[in-house]
């Protein structure tokens, strides 16, 4: 019988082998991601926006920002429906000091301080194809005996689209 009870779900991205309850995630360029939306009472079927009848969803590899939708429909009839909203970066810049990482793109370093700046790149972006503003190459650059604050740019290019990412130091 159709109690007209909602049924809620639960929504969770997988993303580098994390598993994070939200239906909102932001990802490399390329990235595929794991997409569940646990109901509450078992019992029913799924259907994707995809296609997909499936209780999760795999995502090919992403690159551009896109939204998935899934209802889940009872055996009493009652449907609910879940989106999931994914975004698409194409870097995600890092520093080091000593050993602390921050996912950022902008610290506040001791005079006389050293620094490490890096960035996390598609895998078809190779490192040699990185380039800073002060002329190296790679996936990191090393500051040290910083003495005043710093502005740097790393450039790379995919599918020919070409990405600056802006660093500071403080």
């Amino acid at each position: 019988e159709k109690d007209g009870t909602p049924i809620e779900l639960t929504p969770s991205i997988t993303y580098n082998d994390k598993t994070l309850e939200t239906d909102t995630i932001n990802v490399l360029y390329g990235s595929k991601v794991k997409l569940t939306a646990n109901p509450t009472m078992g019992g029913g079927t799924w259907k994707w926006s995809s296609g997909s009848t499936a209780q999760t969803l795999t995502t090919p590899a992403l690159t551009a920002d896109r939204q998935y939708t899934v209802t889940y429909k009872h055996t009493s009839g009652v449907s609910s429906t879940q989106v999931f909203r994914l975004g698409v970066h194409f870097c995600e810049p890092y520093i080091l000091v000593g050993t602390k990482r921050t996912e950022s793109n902008e610290t506040v370093v001791a005079s006389g301080g050293n620094v490490t700046l890096g960035l996390v790149v598609p895998s078809s972006v190779k490192a040699d194809q990185i380039s800073w503003s002060n002329g190296e190459t790679g996936e990191t650059l090393e500051l040290t005996n910083l003495t005043q604050s710093v502005e740097v740019e790393a450039t790379f290019t995919l599918s020919g689209q070409t990405y600056v990412q802006r660093f500071a130091v403080f």
